[in-house]
């Protein structure tokens, strides 16, 4: 090889364009590494609530609860982080449930926790909450807009499922991060508002919306568990290019052919609205998922025929192999929409009466873990004051210190006789 010839490396691979979004590199797992995930949060979580429920329960035995506070089942109706809906979607008998695991009644090593299927489930009915979400709960310049409040909806879903991946109902119950989610998500599909406006909005789906505060503090929450990272991208766009790449003058003459064409794209928007409650966000691409669901949709609507469409996609298929498992990819997304069911509502209820004695007692502002720990921080705070303060005195008295010294010095000089 010659000095001045460079040397060779093998060229390497092209990245497909959605490989490069952020969608793809913080957010994509295997199956196998979504349920550790899960399962590791879980358990992690449960540990710490554990001693938090305990430390609970050994400062209730030290110290009487302070008289305003109520009884430990008004702790946590009044707990910052326990929205109530006019039209609840839990059962009635709710309303009546046992006392919280801070209760005295229940001693800590009898509390059952969550499991993560149980954390699941319970993440994904209020996700279904999501999609029933009226328009009237909006301002109104965003409330006339459906199509704005459909992506905002599946946006919020996507930051919910999300945060849930690093975070447990057992700390954030889903009814809170519900809303918060949805305030999110409208100001990341630039359908901007304010908290005021918001909160007076929510009064007419909302019996007691969130604080100001609050909601500030849980957008924040739900902004630093995904790292800050808001872009989402969903199936309906890679859905809609699809359709106009399948219409051709000739297929679109007759009504009955553009009214095929027509349902089938909204059926396959249903489609997409059921992939959004499943998993499926975290394994495939937008686009192999709105490919699902064209599919799924083809089969219900006659004239609709987008397998016949993906038929030119097969040579491509068999002479690229990073694309060579597409159709099974495909097949797996449709075998799973299908499969998918709503969580039923009194499973959901049966997971929120468990998590009402299993509730991390260090997130209600009247629990006495939160009490100690203000009373600590106040505490430190004193004493750095103090040391602030003291270490301030000292310095002053050192400039004093140093002004009498020359005072001295300059008294010193004048009362020296000037020589004859």
């Amino acid at each position: 090889m010659s000095l001045t010839q460079a040397p060779t490396s093998s060229p390497q691979p092209k990245k497909q364009l959605f490989e490069q979004y952020t969608q793809y590199r913080n957010w994509r797992f295997s199956k196998k590494q979504l349920q550790e995930l899960r399962e590791q949060t879980n358990a992690n979580s449960v540990e710490r609530v554990r001693r938090n429920i305990a430390e609970e329960a050994r400062f209730a035995a030290e110290k009487p609860p302070r008289s305003q506070n109520g009884s430990p089942q008004q702790q946590y109706q009044n707990s910052p982080l326990s929205s109530t809906y006019q039209n609840s979607p839990l059962p009635s008998s709710l309303q009546n449930s046992p006392r919280p695991s801070n209760s005295p009644q229940v001693a800590p090593e009898d509390v059952q926790f969550l499991t993560a299927q149980e954390e699941l489930a319970l993440c994904q009915y209020y996700q279904a909450q999501i999609q029933k979400f009226p328009s009237k709960a909006f301002p109104e310049h965003i409330a006339a807009n459906s199509a704005i409040i459909n992506q905002i909806k599946a946006t919020a879903i996507v930051f919910m499922k999300r945060f849930y991946l690093r975070n447990t109902v057992m700390d954030y119950h889903p009814k809170d991060i519900l809303i918060a989610s949805l305030f999110l998500a409208a100001k990341c599909e630039n359908a901007t508002l304010g908290h005021e406006e918001f909160r007076k909005a929510l009064l007419n789906a909302v019996r007691q919306p969130p604080s100001k505060d609050l909601l500030f503090q849980l957008e924040l929450a739900i902004s630093q568990s995904m790292n800050y990272d808001y872009a989402v991208y969903h199936p309906y766009k890679a859905a809609q290019g699809f359709f106009l790449d399948m219409q051709s003058p000739n297929k679109m003459k007759s009504n009955k052919s553009q009214q095929a064409y027509t349902s089938a794209f909204e059926k396959c928007k249903d489609y997409i609205n059921k992939s959004l409650l499943t998993d499926l966000m975290f394994f495939y691409q937008p686009s192999q998922i709105a490919m699902g669901c064209l599919i799924l949709a083809a089969r219900k609507i006659s004239g609709f025929e987008f397998e016949r469409y993906l038929e030119k996609f097969k040579n491509k298929t068999q002479q690229e192999p990073e694309t060579d498992n597409l159709f099974a990819i495909i097949d797996d997304i449709c075998k799973t929409i299908d499969s998918y069911f709503d969580v039923d509502k009194n499973m959901a209820g049966e997971c929120d009466r468990k998590l009402r004695f299993c509730t991390n007692p260090a997130k209600n502002n009247s629990s006495h873990i939160s009490q100690k720990r203000r009373d600590i921080e106040r505490e430190e705070r004193e004493l750095k004051r103090q040391k602030k303060l003291k270490a301030h005195k000292a310095y002053q008295e050192q400039l004093e210190m140093v002004f009498l010294d020359e005072k001295k010095d300059d008294k010193s000089l004048g009362e020296k006789k000037p020589r004859k």
